[in-house]
C-alpha cells in the first residue's frame, strides 16, 4: 500500500512539474498565466519563444584587424545566463544588427528575423 502511495505521489509531482517547466528567462517577456495560455493554445509559439532565447545572436570573435570600438555595447557578465528578452534589442527584418560585447574582443550578432526564422524552421523539421 506504501508503495502505491509513493508512485502516485511522484507521478502527480512530475506532471505538475512537467506542466510548469518554462524557461524562467522567458518571465522577462511573460506572466506565468501567458506562458500557460501559449503552452495550452499555442505551443508553437512557445517554442519559438524557447528557441529565440539561445538561437536569436550568435557571439564570436571579432575579424582579426576589424575596429569594433564604434559598435554599439552589449554587457553581461555571464554568457550562460545571458537573457536577450530582458534587454532593449529587437530584431531587423532582413540585416542583422553587430555589438561589441564589453570587456572582451567579442562580436555580439543579433540576427535578422528573416534569417532567425528559417533557423527556426529548419531545426522543427
Amino acid at each position: 500500500m506504501r508503495i502505491l502511495l509513493l508512485l502516485i505521489c511522484l507521478f502527480v509531482g512530475g506532471v505538475v512539474t512537467a506542466q510548469n517547466a518554462f524557461d524562467e528567462r522567458l518571465k522577462a517577456k511573460f506572466t506565468d498565466e501567458q506562458l500557460h495560455q501559449l503552452k495550452a493554445k499555442s505551443p508553437q509559439v512557445l517554442a519559438y519563444w524557447e528557441f529565440y532565447l539561445d538561437h536569436a545572436y550568435t557571439v564570436s570573435p571579432a575579424p582579426e584587424g576589424k575596429d569594433i570600438s564604434d559598435l554599439k555595447v552589449v554587457e553581461y557578465s555571464d554568457a550562460k545566463s545571458f537573457n536577450i528578452l530582458s534587454t532593449e534589442m529587437h530584431m531587423l527584418r532582413s540585416s542583422n544588427q553587430y555589438f561589441r560585447v564589453a570587456n572582451t574582443g567579442e562580436l555580439f550578432i543579433l540576427l535578422s528575423n528573416d534569417s532567425f526564422t528559417e533557423k527556426f524552421n529548419s531545426q522543427r523539421q
